[in-house]
């Protein structure tokens, strides 16, 4: 299967956008991602102005953004107006809401977090991001939301507990049936950077989305990048669409389980995470399954075309035996097998 990555998004708690690791960072995010659209949060009080940081990245990009009270706060949407178009609707103290539009594809809604420290103040966050679930639309949360979701999200500091704050998020993500993203690369989005027992590293950065989204975009890859230039990782978003050529999506194939490694790999991938929302889980451990099969497909059993001459080689040489009725009864179910295996194989090719 070829895909198509429409668009890199970024979503970063950059602390500050006077800074000058801020610019350099989001002009990296545009060079080497091919980031079109950036949201960067607690921004803060600054001289630089949107308008200023937008025209530094580029002629063509475009912002929209919730100032600052005082030091703190403050959102700020960037986009590249050449690739995606952006209309934002709506907004509050913490989040920013938009119709994203890609020429030739379904628009889908952005809301861009950043939410309160305070539990209290983001039960009203909650409600207001419920409040967009009756649209029935491909629905996309991103940000740092300052709430861990399990104790897989949190090392160091005070020993893991379901407070008020983690059990009104828990609420949230499972009562709208909303599908945590998931990541990859360093487990935790965030550090406080303080050496030795006082250190505590935590994931509270995330990227969540509905069951339209996951279709329009299932396979969506979030990943965390280096904190440099803040305490927060950036989060890499790639929204990729199948280019199909006659190509079907993945597929499990059924000889695969004749290699004992597979057995492991699907074992090994299918994790307990604690996350409450149980479509979650399935959907993570469904992913890892995929590329890590995949993976072993890929390195293990080597090029397609080369596979089918091995198979198709080791058929003629069973099925010579055969002829010469001296074939074991090992041999005749392997020779079963081999015949699977070599359709399969062949279904591949006639697909990619």
């Amino acid at each position: 299967m070829l895909y198509n990555f429409l668009m890199n998004l970024i979503a970063w708690n950059c602390r500050g956008l006077s800074k000058n690791s801020t610019m350099d960072r989001c002009r990296e995010f545009i060079r080497n991602h091919n980031s079109f659209l950036i949201l960067l949060f607690e921004t803060r009080s600054s001289t630089i102005s949107g308008p200023n940081f937008a025209r530094g990245l580029g002629y063509h990009w475009r912002f929209s953004e919730i100032p600052s009270l005082g030091f703190s706060g403050r959102i700020l949407l960037l986009w590249n107006s050449n690739n995606v178009q952006v209309t934002t609707f709506i907004h509050s103290r913490q989040v920013i809401h938009a119709v994203i539009s890609i020429d030739g594809f379904f628009p889908w809604i952005l809301s861009g977090v950043y939410a309160s420290t305070s539990y209290l103040i983001r039960k009203s966050l909650w409600t207001e991001l419920a409040s967009l679930a009756s649209i029935n639309a491909p629905y996309f949360i991103v940000g740092d939301l300052n709430v861990t979701l399990s104790k897989e999200d949190k090392l160091g500091g005070k020993p893991f507990a379901i407070n008020p704050g983690i059990r009104d998020f828990r609420n949230f993500v499972d009562q709208l049936s909303y599908v945590d993203l998931g990541f990859s690369g360093p487990p935790f989005s965030w550090c406080n950077n303080r050496q030795g027992l006082g250190r505590v590293c935590a994931r509270i950065d995330h990227a969540l989305g509905n069951h339209p989204w996951v279709l329009l975009y299932p396979d969506c890859l979030v990943r965390h990048l280096p904190r440099t230039g803040s305490d927060h990782s950036p989060l890499l978003t790639s929204l990729t669409r199948p280019h199909h050529i006659g190509k079907k999506p993945f597929r499990f194939e059924h000889f695969w389980f004749d290699y004992d490694e597979v057995t492991s790999i699907v074992a090994n991938s299918w994790t307990p995470y604690s996350y409450p929302n149980s479509l979650s889980n399935f959907h993570r451990n469904l992913t890892a399954i995929r590329c890590n099969v995949s993976l072993w497909n890929r390195h293990s059993l080597g090029k397609l075309e080369n596979r089918i001459d091995c198979v198709r080689d080791r058929n003629h040489i069973l099925e010579a035996k055969d002829c010469e009725r001296s074939l074991r009864p090992e041999d005749s179910v392997n020779l079963s097998i081999a015949y699977k295996e070599h359709q399969a194989l062949l279904r591949q090719l006639d697909t990619k």
